[in-house]
């Protein structure tokens, strides 16, 4: 016959001053979590368009959007990268952006300009992960490409100009608000 050894342990109710530091731990775990793991969706770089390309001075104007060395990071002029914030407007006149190809814009700003900037061409599509921003000061702005809505957003016009948007519009079931104290045309 075997023996089993029925030897039997208890366990000890922790300390108040342990279940503190438990606490403690796991709270500064849970913060130090949020500080290195990403919230979302990251904040895309700004490009602002710049008509002539050239490192001195980023004049308002047209072109072609997908054109080499057309929009200013702020140092350089490097090409349009797809899923950037793009931002019209330094205080020149508009002018048309024609676009050859579809592309993805994060957040659409359009910024102080005379006249009318035209953006865009029938059958090349942009998609808007963000919105579009019409700041007081800018002049009209035309959307003739189709848009495609990327994520719920906002266009919000606080211009005393005409924000139209002349192509088609796909939500993808996305929510689309559209405010502000200008005027817009879907």
């Amino acid at each position: 016959m075997s023996q089993v050894n029925s030897r039997q342990t208890k366990e000890k109710p922790m300390s108040e001053s342990k279940i503190n530091k438990m606490r403690m731990l796991f709270v500064a775990a849970a913060i130090a979590a949020m500080l290195v793991l990403p919230a979302g969706v990251a904040t895309a770089a700004t490009l602002t368009w710049d008509a002539n390309g050239l490192r001195d001075g980023q004049p308002d104007g047209g072109g072609a959007w997908l054109d080499a060395n057309q929009w200013w990071d702020g140092a350089n002029n490097p090409s349009w990268t797809s899923g950037y914030d793009a931002s019209f407007g330094l205080g020149g006149a508009g002018g048309a952006v024609t676009l050859g190809g579809p592309t993805t814009v994060g957040l659409l700003t359009m910024n102080a300009f005379t006249g009318t900037y035209t953006l865009g061409m029938a059958g090349q599509a942009i998609t808007l992960n963000s919105g579009i921003t019409v700041n007081s000061g800018a002049g009209d702005t035309t959307i003739v490409s189709p848009v495609t809505l990327g994520g719920a957003q906002s266009w919000l016009n606080s211009s005393t100009s005409l924000l139209t948007v002349s192509g088609d519009v796909t939500n993808g079931g996305n929510l689309l608000t559209v405010g502000g104290t200008g005027n817009t045309t879907v």
